[in-house]
């Protein structure tokens, strides 16, 4: 845990004064910004999702690739992955396949994005364990309702694994 000051001014000593002003430290969380990947060769699409969400205050990774998104995810996993399905190199059923039996990334919620208004993709990333599923053209407030949901769910999950751990020690 980090320590934090207390904006109180606490006064030690007499009643009449003479004391020593002193801040207090308490103990508290600091909750880092979470971070999303963008993964969607569309730089349109990237760009409209940053747009959407940056005035949540998300820390948002852009990203081109499958391939570099599995990099990445192993190397800094995000809070969330918001995953387009069709992207050259690898497309992103087979990042999700990968990225939901790979135990390092297995807990990182996933949002599936596609230009198809197909029943079957949906079901298919779903299958994958996709959390879930918005086609393109984007509805804003849709975007903003999942990615708030799943970037809670993972700190819910985070902080329900940690307290786990620390139990066991």
């Amino acid at each position: 845990a980090k320590l934090c000051y207390n904006p109180m001014k606490w006064f030690f000593g007499n009643e009449l004064g003479g004391g020593e002003e002193s801040v207090l430290p308490v103990e508290c969380t600091v909750k880092p910004t979470p971070k999303i990947f963008i993964v969607d060769d569309s730089k349109l699409d990237r760009m409209t999702l940053a747009a959407f969400l940056s005035p949540h205050g998300y820390e948002m990774i852009p990203i081109e690739s499958g391939v570099v998104a599995l990099e990445k995810a192993l190397d800094d996993p995000p809070d969330l992955i918001i995953l387009d399905i069709v992207l050259p190199e690898m497309d992103g059923f087979e990042v999700l396949r990968r990225l939901k039996t790979a135990p390092e990334t297995c807990e990182i919620p996933v949002l599936c994005t596609t230009g198809s208004s197909s029943l079957d993709s949906n079901l298919q990333a779903f299958d994958l364990g996709a959390e879930g599923f918005l086609t393109k053209p984007f509805n804003k407030v849709m975007v903003e309702a999942y990615v708030k949901a799943f970037v809670r769910m993972k700190q819910i999950n985070d902080e329900h694994g940690h307290a786990e751990g620390d139990s066991a020690l």
